[in-house]
């Protein structure tokens, strides 16, 4: 079943995860500005997710801290780190 909602989540501590993530990779603004619109419950976009499912997947590039903490928000909002599969 393919995760299209986001779960029930506190805002406060996305918001402070969501800060972190942002500073912890050069690219990582424009997903963090669309995590920023995240309510608990509400839609989750599929562009989203594959961007967020992409900073979660071990890679060999720079995204060592940015992967640590899409993975915490990940956690956060879907109780998972979720994959192309969800």
């Amino acid at each position: 079943m393919a995760i299209t909602k986001l779960g029930n989540f506190d805002q406060r501590i996305l918001n402070g995860l969501i800060n972190q993530f942002e500073a912890s990779h050069s690219r990582a603004g424009s997903l963090a500005a669309r995590m920023r619109q995240w309510r608990p419950g509400g839609d989750l976009e599929p562009q989203d997710k594959l961007d967020l499912v992409s900073y979660c997947n071990p890679s060999g590039d720079t995204r060592g801290k940015a992967r640590d903490l899409a993975r915490q928000i990940s956690m956060l909002v879907f109780g998972k780190v979720i994959s192309k599969l969800d």
